[in-house]
């Protein structure tokens, strides 16, 4: 038996996707759209009936990364840390992630998609900090840095190895694509 076979420990994939209703996921009773392969994750995976979040990005990422409500964490709105932090930052050490958890209980942790709640620029090891072994972000719009407002088409990307823009990609296929090479790399341990 290989390590990972005798480890009861389960690899745990999360997806959050930002402002999609479940109104829109067929396996929740959409009616006009199809999402075959979301509804095979969710008959493979774990589904919830009953969840609660705040209605906004920024206080719906903190909150799953700390497990706390909006009122216990402070994040109560919107807000774009790179454009307008002014000093305002996802803390760790007011902050305990998740990720942090996991990445104590060895773990090997990352991250893709939008990240938004630190200003890389000044915070360069955040992810670390917060417990990410890897990742590969949206910083969000980085003020007086015109390409950092690209996410889509030549999205401009934090990785360990700093941030650049992807020429000719589309951000959502670079976040695909390192997931996929993370869990690949990893699929020997808890990721």
């Amino acid at each position: 038996l290989d390590q990972r076979a005798r480890d009861p420990r389960p690899n745990i994939v999360f997806i959050m996707a930002d402002d999609l209703g479940k109104e829109w996921i067929s396996c929740y009773g959409a009616e006009e759209m199809e999402t075959p392969n979301i509804d095979a994750l969710a008959e493979s995976g774990m589904r919830f009936e009953n969840a609660y979040s705040m209605p906004l990005c920024t206080p719906t990422r903190t909150t799953l990364l700390t497990g706390q409500y909006p009122f216990r964490h402070g994040w109560v709105n919107h807000w774009d840390v790179p454009r307008w932090g002014e000093g305002c930052h996802f803390d760790p050490k007011e902050n305990y992630s998740i990720a942090r958890l996991m990445h104590q209980a060895d773990y090997a942790t990352s991250i893709a998609g939008k990240w938004q709640i630190n200003d890389f620029r000044l915070q360069p090891d955040a992810l670390r900090e917060h417990g990410f072994s890897d990742w590969c972000v949206w910083t969000g719009f980085e003020k007086d840095n015109p390409p950092s407002i690209l996410r889509y088409w030549d999205a401009y990307l934090h990785t360990r190895s700093g941030s650049k823009n992807y020429e000719g990609q589309f951000g959502a296929d670079v976040f695909r694509d390192f997931t996929i090479d993370f869990l690949r790399r990893n699929r020997h341990q808890p990721s």
